[in-house]
């Protein structure tokens, strides 16, 4: 057996495993689900109402409604589509958005 021959197939097993992991992938659906997992760490026991893929600021993002137990609040939790980061989060009130908050912390 040759090196080139035991080489490729390694080298390609890892490009797709690696495009497979982290929030970003090329499924639609398995990066909503990665980014629906990461929007419910920021409010946990919380439960998604919706998620949909949009263009914020030049960046593509899942935007992921999430209402709080016990509450009539939504919880709208921008994640980053390629890194998996929380960009923004907003509180949507029945009477409308009472706060943006960015992940930074600032308003």
């Amino acid at each position: 057996m040759n090196v080139k021959s035991v080489w490729l197939p390694i080298l390609t097993g890892a490009v797709l495993a690696a495009a497979g992991t982290g929030c970003f992938s090329l499924n639609p659906s398995s990066g909503r689900a990665d980014a629906e997992r990461i929007a419910l760490g920021r409010l946990p026991g919380g439960q998604i109402q919706s998620a949909q893929l949009e263009r914020v600021g030049g960046r593509r993002v899942w935007a992921v409604n999430i209402s709080a137990p016990g509450s009539k609040d939504l919880v709208e939790v921008f994640v980053d589509a390629h890194t998996g980061d929380v960009v923004h989060t907003n509180l949507k009130t029945p009477t409308g958005l009472l706060s943006a908050v960015k992940a930074d912390g600032s308003q």
